[in-house]
């Protein structure tokens, strides 16, 4: 019964942690009995077996755990692949426009070269830059980097105004405007660089198994 194997569980968690606490108890009081126990080694005593116990029974918790992992049957997975309509968020603050717009690059086009499975992705970059001369440098370089980049890639660059809440605040400020679009976004920090099949190999992975 459901009951019964709970009690089960409890028991095979509490008593190893209640053994070895009762163990390190009666070690430490030896120690300490030798001269009669003062208060300070009593609150100590207390503290030091209080702590081991829940030490202890972390560790049992996690052994059951890993013992419960290992007796489960893994889950059936679909293993139909729904495409997936992907955006690449990449908040930026005050960054070097060139390096930041480079690795977005990179990673547009190894998504390209690799056909970009059956997934359709497009690039944010969301900026909260308050300098006006780094913003500028941005807008220049997002112009030229739209120039060049292959046909087909898609990228967008939006810039507010108040950066509320900092990158935090960017990214929830997306996805209230934007993210109904896009059932999967990754977000990359503004130096972040990763490879095509990485991001491939992830969508991949939610593609089948959405839930």
């Amino acid at each position: 019964a459901p009951v019964e194997g709970t009690r089960l569980w409890r028991l095979l968690a509490f008593s190893p942690a209640i053994a070895a606490t009762l163990g390190l108890t009666w070690v430490i009081h030896g120690w300490f009995a030798a001269q009669g126990i003062s208060v300070i080694e009593a609150i100590l005593l207390t503290l030091i077996c209080f702590n081991f116990f829940w030490i202890a029974f972390s560790v049992s918790t996690v052994a059951l755990g890993l013992v419960s992992l290992a007796r489960r049957e893994p889950p059936a997975r679909p293993t139909a692949m729904q495409p997936q309509k992907v955006a690449l968020l990449m908040p930026i603050y005050n960054e070097v426009p060139w390096y930041v717009l480079g690795n977005a690059r990179s990673m547009l086009e190894e998504l390209r070269a690799r056909g970009g499975g059956q997934h359709d992705y497009s690039m944010f970059i969301l900026s909260d830059t308050q300098d006006d001369a780094i913003a500028a440098q941005e807008q220049e370089s997002v112009q030229a980097l739209l120039a060049s980049l292959s046909p087909g890639l898609k990228l967008y660059y939006r810039r507010r105004s108040r950066n509320t809440d900092r990158k935090v605040g960017n990214i929830a400020d997306w996805v209230a405007n934007w993210g109904a679009e896009y059932p999967a976004m990754l977000v990359l920090d503004a130096d972040s660089l990763m490879t095509g099949r990485a991001i491939l190999r992830l969508t991949d992975a939610l593609a089948r198994d959405p839930g």
